[in-house]
């Protein structure tokens, strides 16, 4: 899943990856309300999801690399889950300026995401 085009390291696109989904866990619920990563872990991700998640996280920091470039990998990852989500906090919330606002409007375009556990086990993302 690792891919060399972004100007990151192999090891800093996967933190930033890993912090997406840690982040996207920690703030999606289940039906009961509780959240996902009370029972849940990045590795329970199903295959075509976690895919279509790592294509997502490539395209947007390849598209917005000259602002990513500036930024920690990992709270990038964490900020690009709550921006493109409206989560209310993001990007834009970080003392980062026009970076922050172009970056958080730039997750937007992304559009928000929902995940949901099957009952194998198996987390989803649509």
């Amino acid at each position: 899943m690792i891919s060399t085009v972004t100007r990151w390291t192999e090891e800093q696109m996967e933190i930033f990856f890993q912090q997406y989904v840690t982040t996207a866990l920690w703030s999606s619920l289940d039906d009961d309300g509780e959240p996902l990563d009370a029972v849940f872990s990045v590795d329970d991700f199903e295959r075509e999801s976690e895919q279509s998640l790592w294509e997502d996280c490539h395209d947007f920091v390849v598209s917005n690399w000259p602002d990513l470039s500036r930024l920690d990998p990992g709270q990038c990852g964490h900020d690009f889950w709550l921006s493109r989500n409206g989560h209310g906090t993001g990007f834009w919330d970080r003392g980062n300026g026009a970076i922050g606002d172009r970056l958080h409007a730039a997750a937007k375009v992304y559009g928000s995401v929902h995940l949901w556990a099957d009952d194998n086990g198996w987390v989803h993302a649509e």
